[in-house]
């Protein structure tokens, strides 16, 4: 079937965009025709047709629609009649090759390469990996396979940037292609500059395996992991590749002296609480790292870095062991508990308050008070902690006076404004506590805040100052 054969409107949304001699006048029209939903969907009519589609209509195709929508069309269809040289507006077939190779499209390659198109070079006959590359990208052996057999000698270098770049986007298949039929050229410092790639942007423990295991077989007895590796992959949070590393031979002494030479290096535990992962906590654990190592910076233990960062099950892993003191302090006098109640972690309140001394020593408690009290989270983040805390206090014995000023004015300063009705419903104010809540909320400018303590406490002698203001 020919394109005359076409319907008039078909015809002209196909072939004005080509033939710029022939673009409408219309503007709507002339937007019509360049929107990528409608071209796709005139490209899908010709393929049904079975049209021939020349050069000129496939450079509009392919530079108006979405690539991946054109490549898998292409997929079905002959190129042998497109010349290898053919170029649109800087996008050729070399360009169209690339993005074949890295969406896969194995066949729209082996057209392309039926056409003349060598897929080795550039549109200018430069010697060019962009292909290769792309096939490595996308993780696909078969487009790797085709490249290849177009003749390419791999020299070291590239066989590097392979290794590196499937490492980078995760591609297991093309690693283990290159490692089986590459292995001869490979040697020991192109497998660790793929190592520390690796290191920092792959999550795959297939792809760190293959590669130590390979590091083992050309320098056998020597730990490939090294400690920066094993640092990463702590803070990065995963557990798998720290477990490989320690089946690799990792040493956690020998890691901590090395990177004990950087400025405010924390300790391997304070680094595994955290990425907030509790395998990973577990397995320094087991291996006799000491669960109340202090940091060199606030004298942090374990303990208190999970609570301040809300990590409940790193919390209970290390309660479960009596070296660990749920009442330290730090160098600023702040208790676990504390760190939580200021970050807002309810779950770690309530499992430090039950499971703890913490929740029987009063003075601890309203010491996490205050420090909900002093925090800018919203509302419904902190009154769960509040709530839970006040219980807990109220249980032991009355709050005193002071205590109960003291966390409204900080609350009134912070703009908390549930937790400033929260203690004066339960607890009520004198004239004192009201007149420094009023002075620290007006100070920063919490109207809401002066506007409740006025209604609850009209004849204060604050009141008409605060009214005219």
């Amino acid at each position: 079937m020919s394109l005359a054969s076409l319907p008039s409107e078909l015809l002209l949304a196909v072939l004005s965009p080509v033939r710029f001699s022939s673009w409408p006048s219309d503007e709507n029209l002339r937007k019509d025709l360049i929107n990528w939903r409608l071209v796709c969907k005139r490209w899908n009519t010709i393929l049904e047709h079975d049209v021939v589609v020349n050069t000129c209509e496939l450079k509009h195709l392919v530079k108006i629609a979405p690539e991946k929508q054109i490549l898998r069309e292409m997929s079905k269809i002959s190129l042998g009649d497109l010349p290898g040289s053919w170029i649109c507006d800087g996008y050729g077939l070399n360009d169209l090759a690339c993005d074949a190779a890295e969406a896969g499209y194995d066949r729209v390659m082996d057209n392309l390469r039926a056409c003349g198109v060598d897929l080795l070079r550039d549109s200018r006959g430069r010697r060019d990996d962009q292909i290769l590359m792309g096939a490595v990208a996308g993780g696909n052996v078969a487009a790797l396979r085709l490249v290849l057999d177009c003749g390419v000698n791999l020299h070291r270098n590239t066989i590097a940037d392979i290794l590196a770049r499937a490492a980078t986007k995760n591609r297991e298949a093309v690693v283990h292609f290159i490692l089986d039929n590459y292995s001869a050229d490979v040697d020991i410092w192109m497998l660790k500059n793929a190592i520390y790639r690796a290191t920092y942007d792959s999550e795959s423990v297939d792809i760190m395996r293959r590669f130590l295991d390979e590091c083992e077989k050309r320098m056998p007895g020597v730990n490939h992991g090294g400690a920066l590796q094993l640092h990463v992959a702590m803070r990065r949070g995963n557990a798998d590749m720290v477990q490989l590393f320690f089946d690799k031979g990792a040493d956690i002494k020998t890691a901590e002296k090395a990177m004990g030479t950087m400025i405010n290096a924390k300790p391997l535990i304070h680094i595994a609480v955290a990425s907030g992962d509790a395998r990973i906590v577990g397995l320094l654990l087991d291996r006799g790292v000491a669960p109340d190592t202090v940091d060199g910076v606030r004298n942090n233990t374990p303990l208190m870095e999970a609570a301040r960062g809300g990590h409940s099950e790193i919390v209970s892993r290390l309660l479960l062991d009596p070296r660990v003191d749920p009442l330290g302090q730090n160098i600023y006098r702040e208790t676990p508990l504390d760190l939580a109640a200021g970050n807002g972690h309810e779950s770690v309140v309530q499992l430090l308050l039950l499971e703890t001394a913490a929740g029987k020593e009063k003075a601890v408690i309203e010491s996490a008070l205050l420090e909900a009290a002093k925090t800018y989270c919203s509302a419904a983040h902190i009154m769960g902690v509040v709530r839970l805390l006040h219980a807990a206090a109220v249980q032991i014995s009355k709050i005193e006076e002071p205590t109960v000023r003291e966390i409204i004015c900080y609350a009134a300063g912070r703009g908390n404004n549930d937790v400033v009705r929260f203690f004066i419903d339960n607890h009520g104010v004198n004239a004192q506590t009201c007149e420094k809540a009023l002075h620290a909320a007006r100070k920063k400018g919490h109207d809401e805040i002066v506007q409740l303590l006025l209604e609850k406490y009209p004849d204060t002698d604050m009141a008409p100052r605060l009214r005219v203001w």
